[in-house]
């Protein structure tokens, strides 16, 4: 028997007329997009995947510049204390021949050395000597702590402005200012490197002049090199010496002053961190740190 071909029904004719135009997107697809190739962003097209970026950052994200802020003012607040308390300090008793007991100290502060002693007899009575000298007044090494003092306050001011512009940064609206989130990291950044140097400088000098003080006061013999130290002294007062002990160390202020390098450390570190966030939501900011803007849908 000769071989039949099956009979498959086969579709009618296309109706005489002219086509519908392609639109070029077959409609059992055109609910899904773009195609996808290789994990590209949809209606890229094979560009890189760029994440979605608001117009402007939240305000919680914005709000991140306030708690460094606060660590920048603490820490100028701290050096209001090595304006009005020693650097170093040196403090003396002892007696004289009569029986008069004698106590007084000498200072290095910011802006100058102030000694006193006060004498106190049996009867009650009692006697004060003493006075400040500005560090300028004494030339040579004066001269550098007066520099040192000139850096102090120079911190002082710009820890302020930070601190105050980054608050401000936190309460900002709208798009984001490169300048306006960069200026409290650069100017706490500048505060702590002018008060590290300061402090440095303090600590040098005071041991310098401390030096001498204690070859000066002290028995011979005694260290002058130790930050912290004491000994046993016999000063000349003419026909009545005074023999007693010296203590020295240092004083508030140079404590106020590391505390305060740490709080501006960790504060302009922070600033700088948000300084970085905040660049993605800054157009004009071209760092390594910004984020392109979503790639637009391509024409079909």
């Amino acid at each position: 028997m000769a071989h039949q071909p099956p009979s498959f029904p086969f579709p009618p004719p296309s109706p005489q007329g002219v086509p519908p135009e392609y639109s070029g997107v077959d409609p059992a697809y055109a609910h899904a997009g773009p195609p996808n190739f290789g994990g590209a962003d949809p209606g890229s097209w094979g560009a890189p995947s760029s994440p979605e970026v608001p117009a402007v950052p939240p305000t919680l994200e914005r709000r991140n510049s306030r708690v460094p802020s606060i660590l920048v003012l603490a820490g100028a607040a701290l050096l209001v204390l090595t304006l009005l308390t020693p650097w170093f300090a040196f403090s003396l008793t002892g007696t004289d021949t009569h029986n008069v007991a004698v106590s007084g100290y000498e200072n290095l502060n910011t802006f100058n050395v102030c000694a006193n002693a006060t004498g106190t007899n049996s009867q009650g009575t009692t006697a004060n000597a003493g006075g400040c000298f500005f560090y300028y007044q004494a030339g040579g090494i004066g001269f550098l702590f007066v520099l040192a003092a000139i850096l102090v306050l120079l911190s002082l001011v710009l820890a302020v402005i930070s601190g105050v512009l980054g608050i401000r940064a936190s309460s900002a609206q709208g798009p984001v200012v490169t300048k306006q989130v960069k200026r409290p990291y650069t100017l706490a950044r500048n505060a702590f490197v002018l008060l590290l140097v300061a402090t440095l400088l303090f600590l040098l000098f005071s041991i310098i002049l401390g030096g001498f003080i204690v070859s000066s006061i002290c028995v011979p013999g005694t260290s002058a090199s130790a930050i912290t130290g004491s000994c046993a002294y016999t000063m000349p007062n003419g026909s009545d010496p005074i023999s007693g002990n010296m203590t020295w160390g240092p004083g508030t202020a140079l404590f106020a002053s590391l505390m305060g390098l740490v709080l501006m450390a960790i504060g302009f570190l922070r600033l700088r961190a948000y300084f970085k966030e905040m660049s993605a939501w800054d157009p004009a900011f071209q760092g390594p740190t910004s984020v392109p803007p979503p790639a637009p849908y391509p024409p079909y």
